[in-house]
């Protein structure tokens, strides 16, 4: 679409072909923006642990939508007593991702629910370790080799 859309005003704005190109460049970070914002989040219950899969990227961008959902999702259970995150999903997880996480966890405990993280990517441990919680790929990395594991504070 933004190819097309980019083709059609070069045609239309000819011989001003520098404006129809700001205007592909322009459509194609709006469209970059729609995709990233708002991450995929699944969501079941099972028994009373809410169980929670991003996927997609978390970023400043798009981290107010999973901490949105998932409260929103644990305001509709009111009875959960566990949460857990499966981290898998996640392509990249940037700082501010992380310090989101850790607030929901934080705020999760406020409210007596246990929540913890699992599956991180292995990209993600060292930068979620720098804001303050520890993973289990961190302590047992020569004993699980899969690099799956929870993620606790520290």
């Amino acid at each position: 679409v933004v190819a097309w859309s980019t083709f059609v005003a070069t045609l239309a704005l000819s011989p001003k072909i520098d404006h129809a190109i700001l205007f592909g460049v322009a459509l194609s970070a709006v469209v970059h923006l729609w995709w990233e914002l708002k991450p995929h989040i699944e969501s079941r219950r099972e028994g009373d642990t809410l169980v929670v899969e991003p996927s997609g990227v978390l970023w400043f961008g798009s981290a107010p939508s999973l901490e949105d959902e998932l409260f929103s999702r644990l305001a509709a259970d009111p009875d959960v007593k566990r949460v857990v995150v499966r981290c898998g999903g996640l392509g990249r997880i940037d700082l501010s991702g992380a310090y989101t996480l850790v607030e929901a966890i934080e705020q999760a405990r406020l409210g007596g629910i246990d929540m913890r993280l699992e599956e991180v990517p292995d990209h993600a441990v060292r930068l979620l370790g720098a804001v303050g919680l520890q993973t289990a790929q961190s302590e047992d990395a020569n004993e699980r080799p899969d690099g799956t594991g929870g993620v606790q504070d520290s």
